[in-house]
């Protein structure tokens, strides 16, 4: 059971909205965005950035879903 709030909305950009989702009423993930892309929408998890050796900045995600079918579960519940 994923439930979804919405905790801002987006008028402009490619940044539509950003959520925070529940997980069975046991796990929480606050920040996953909605996004425009050029191939639809997608969600981006929670990340973190960090810098290389020769200063790249590189980011990881947080936490994420380990399969297809969770993502899109996860999808579904933000639209």
């Amino acid at each position: 059971d994923i439930k979804a709030k919405l905790v801002k909305a987006f008028d402009s950009g490619k940044l539509k909205a950003t959520f925070d989702v529940t997980i069975d009423d046991k796990f929480a993930i606050h920040g996953i965005k909605l996004v425009k892309g050029d191939k639809g929408d997608f969600i981006s998890m929670p990340s973190s950035s960090y810098k290389t050796k020769n200063g790249e900045t590189k980011y990881e995600d947080v936490a994420h879903p380990l399969d297809a079918a969770t993502r899109s579960q996860l999808y579904r519940a933000v639209q």
